[in-house]
């Protein structure tokens, strides 16, 4: 928990001179705890482009703190401002003797305009990526295993309603994964770090806005390769003051549905700041 509280305050102290700064914190059970931080800096001259620093720290008491470096750039273009791409890369040093690092590609189409009459929307957002993780395992001899995944992600506004649903699904390994097993795995939807290699995941989510309150809820059904099917529920609310936005959350996730285990509880405090 000291290695959570101080990694945060060091992120807001830097953050305080950037705009759109955001600061996730997750912690559970058996020491168990997550912090991320990122911050959207528009690129002067170049309407509509953002680029995005992150960071995340993952630590439990059964293995040495873990930390991810990455960075991102989204335009929106003006040419079609109804078009935004992406593409984003990551670092995990060696740790706990596994590394790894990504790239991955997007772009989105909001096609709300188009569905005038049909689906009168505010925002209709389309969109599909790909990402390429390469993970390394420091045994004897290494062992190097690379991961395609794909994913696909529609969301949607209509006054105060805003819904989402996206699918990941890991498309090639190779060489295949054996009895390796990856520490660090970001599942889209999901607040927590696991560790494994996916197989599939779809989650989906619905959150309403009242003024300055929106509650929110997020279900996703998850497989691991060589795992059964499990499933994460997520049940949140955000307070909207001003410029800052506060979110707390509860996070249950089944590490077997078919176990009997009783569900895994993760606890979320998330801020933001934009200007």
């Amino acid at each position: 928990m000291k290695k959570l509280l101080a990694f945060l305050l060091l992120c807001c102290s830097f953050a305080i001179a950037n705009a759109q700064f955001n600061a996730v914190a997750v912690v559970g059970s058996d020491g168990y705890s997550v912090a991320r931080a990122s911050y959207n800096m528009g690129v002067p001259f170049v309407p509509g482009l953002g680029i995005v620093p992150q960071v995340s720290m993952y630590s439990r008491d059964d293995m040495d703190t873990m930390y991810k470096y990455g960075l991102g750039l989204n335009w929106q273009t003006p040419f079609l401002d109804i078009l935004e791409i992406g593409a984003e890369g990551f670092y995990t040093p060696k740790k706990n003797d596994y590394s790894n690092y990504s790239l991955g590609a997007y772009a989105s189409l909001d096609i709300a305009h188009f569905m005038m009459g049909v689906m009168p929307m505010d925002t209709l957002k389309i969109g599909a990526g790909v990402r390429k993780t390469f993970h390394t395992f420091y045994y004897s001899p290494d062992v190097d295993i690379n991961e395609t995944d794909i994913y696909t992600f529609i969301r949607g506004a209509k006054g105060g309603l805003d819904l989402g649903a996206t699918y990941t699904k890991a498309i090639d390994y190779s060489p295949e994964t054996g009895v390796y097993q990856p520490l660090w795995l970001d599942i889209p939807g999901l607040n927590a770090v696991y560790g494994g290699f996916l197989d599939y995941s779809l989650s989906v989510d619905a959150g309403y806005t009242y003024k300055i309150v929106r509650p929110y809820a997020s279900y996703s059904l998850i497989k691991l390769k060589g795992f059964d099917e499990t499933d994460d529920l997520r049940l949140g609310l955000t307070l909207k003051l001003a410029v800052v936005n506060v979110n707390g959350a509860v996070e249950w996730y089944n590490f077997s549905k078919n176990s009997g285990q009783d569900r895994e509880r993760f606890y979320t405090l998330n801020a933001s700041l934009g200007f």
